[in-house]
């Protein structure tokens, strides 16, 4: 039997019922729990902004999965991406982290892949900007598939830039560029 637990924030985290509820359920499922330590942090905080921004490399290694390059051929990753600005409610919180993957990500990966062209049309395709909904605001885009992730062109879930470099032939390849206008946007920042 599985138990799906929600939350809003760290502070309001039921442990204790999450605790009888699972001891309820499963014992020895709680007894692993509590030799864990789990950190929990809302997405409009300054903790859950870093969080989803420390996944940059991640997402391009999930994109470059999808686009046919295997992940043990990767063999090192970077990335660089801004900390979103904080926004009180949860849901633009999520939209100011994506947008700051999506629009401001930029990625560095070395590679050992064999086919140089099939190498340079995957980078092509690799960065956020070759999904149909880039350019919007990423809560926009939420919003308009009624929250539901799935719904999503799976291709926005990528960093703006990617750049790979094959050790077996020392070739480079570069795709995409930040949006700096979407984020200064997205983010509400303004000058003056």
């Amino acid at each position: 039997m599985a138990l799906r637990l929600t939350w809003q924030g760290c502070a309001r985290f039921p442990f204790r019922r999450a605790h009888t509820a699972i001891s309820t359920f499963q014992p020895r499922m709680w007894q692993l729990i509590s030799q864990r330590s789990a950190f929990v942090t809302p997405t409009n905080s300054v903790a859950g902004g870093v969080k989803i921004s420390g996944r940059i490399v991640e997402t391009g290694v999930y994109k470059l999965r999808r686009l046919g390059v295997h992940p043990k051929n990767i063999i090192h990753g970077y990335g660089s991406v801004p900390i979103p600005t904080i926004h009180p409610k949860s849901a633009r919180a999520m939209g100011r982290t994506n947008d700051a993957l999506y629009c401001g990500g930029d990625t560095y990966y070395t590679v050992t892949f064999e086919n140089i062209e099939k190498l340079r049309k995957i980078v092509l395709k690799a960065p956020s900007s070759t999904a149909r909904e880039y350019g919007k605001p990423f809560y926009e885009v939420f919003k308009a598939t009624g929250f539901d992730f799935y719904k999503i062109d799976p291709n926005l879930f990528a960093p703006a830039v990617v750049l790979v470099n094959n050790v077996r032939t020392g070739l480079t390849f570069r795709s995409g560029q930040i949006n700096d206008a979407l984020l200064k946007d997205t983010m509400a920042v303004t000058t003056g």
